[in-house]
């Protein structure tokens, strides 16, 4: 995915919060800053399924997602690292 703006690894701690593990951005000066939509992640690890998205802002699944529209998501690969458990 050479043009991808930013790839991300976030993994679930024991309270059942989001935190950041790994990022890369394209630009070097956007890797210091996750933003991501909380909307897809919530979604991806409800129904533990992939998802892919040519335009995140008008996909059904979202709901016009207010994180979705503010960071201007189009084309979204997201996929769940899952254990046994």
């Amino acid at each position: 995915f050479i043009q991808a703006d930013r790839g991300f690894i976030v993994l679930k701690n024991e309270k059942g919060e989001l935190v950041p593990r790994w990022m890369k951005a394209r630009r070097p000066d956007q890797e210091d800053t996750l933003r991501l939509s909380r909307t897809i992640m919530k979604h991806v690890m409800e129904e533990k399924q992939a998802i892919i998205s040519l335009d995140a802002t008008n996909d059904d699944r979202f709901n016009q997602s207010q994180s979705v529209f503010d960071l201007r998501l189009r084309s979204v690969i997201i996929a769940p690292l899952l254990n046994s458990d």
